[in-house]
């Protein structure tokens, strides 16, 4: 047995010969490997329980702290807004910048984004991407929106489709388009979207249509790439509420009819509530629905469709 003489200091404190000793006693006891084996062990219990507090609710249940996979969808909506208006300049999907002419957005998108897909991009983050429309029109300059898809998914594959080949050259000499995968071309041109399917070996996982707003280039753009889209993905429509203006309703060649994007979307949505009583009002449709269309959710000037996954989406 050793007898170890202890001393306080002034502070009442025990000195620092009494602690030395007291170490020595220690390592005689257990020996060093021993004793560090054990303050290593005592120090990964201690992370490990710090980690537990951090990933439990009071309840004991586990949550994630990946702000996309938050459980509470208008957590999500507020983090894919917040995360946007950090940024500059503002991408006009949840508002954007007030122009030189004094005006802003008034653009929601971040309502769809927020609940559809940034738990997608949980479940699959390396997803392939595709964004029609880098914003070369826009008084801020083009490139907003790929700031914040790069911010949000670092992981994913990026496509931009451009109509403007100088404007994706001049972002590409500004390091905007770093790391994203670029296409020219007019969308409403069925060429030029074939070309697209090819050079980039289609299969999206997420398509966002913010081109050219004018209803043949939508339409013809959809028609080809909605079969591109993988089981389970989203294919995003924005802007849809200048498709019934002058500006944006010419009549164009590019198309069989110039039918506006919003009652074609408006006949699948019909054809979605009514698909058990198709074979009794099936000649109302004009448009047929596309295979393996699951919803078409509608926001503020904006829709988002769903491809049907597999099995799980069918009845029992």
């Amino acid at each position: 047995m050793v007898k170890v003489h202890t001393r306080r200091s002034v502070a009442g404190g025990i000195s620092t010969r009494t602690k030395v000793v007291g170490l020595i006693v220690v390592i005689g006891l257990f020996g060093p490997m021993t004793l560090l084996n054990r303050i290593h062990n005592s120090s990964i219990t201690s992370s490990q329980a710090d980690d537990d507090d951090e990933d439990s609710n009071d309840d004991g249940s586990s949550f994630s702290q990946d702000p996309l996979a938050n459980a509470d969808a208008q957590e999500r909506i507020a983090y894919f807004k917040k995360t946007a208006a950090s940024l500059h300049p503002i991408t006009d999907k949840v508002g954007g910048e007030t122009t030189t002419f004094g005006q802003k957005s008034d653009h929601k998108y971040h309502n769809m984004y927020g609940q559809f897909l940034l738990p997608f991009a949980v479940a699959k983050p390396h997803f392939k991407f595709l964004e029609i429309g880098l914003g070369c029109n826009m008084d801020y300059g083009p490139g907003a929106s790929v700031q914040l898809w790069k911010r949000l998914f670092p992981h994913a594959e990026l496509w931009e489709a451009e109509y403007e080949a100088a404007c994706i050259h001049k972002a590409q000499e500004r390091k905007q388009l770093d790391g994203v995968h670029t296409l020219v071309g007019d969308q409403g041109d069925i060429k030029v979207l074939d070309s697209w399917i090819k050079e980039s070996g289609g299969k999206f996982d997420i398509i966002v249509d913010d081109g050219g707003h004018k209803n043949c280039q939508i339409s013809n753009s959809f028609d080809r790439l909605w079969p591109q889209l993988n089981p389970g993905g989203y294919y995003f429509i924005e802007d849809l509420h200048v498709g019934q203006t002058s500006a944006y309703q010419p009549f164009s060649t590019q198309c069989d009819d110039n039918l506006p994007v919003s009652e074609r979307l408006a006949q699948w949505q019909l054809q979605l509530i009514y698909s058990s009583k198709t074979h009794e009002i099936k000649h109302q449709w004009k448009d047929p629905l596309p295979e393996d269309m699951m919803f078409v959710h509608c926001q503020s000037e904006a829709c988002v469709l769903h491809k049907r996954y597999g099995d799980v989406n069918d009845p029992i």
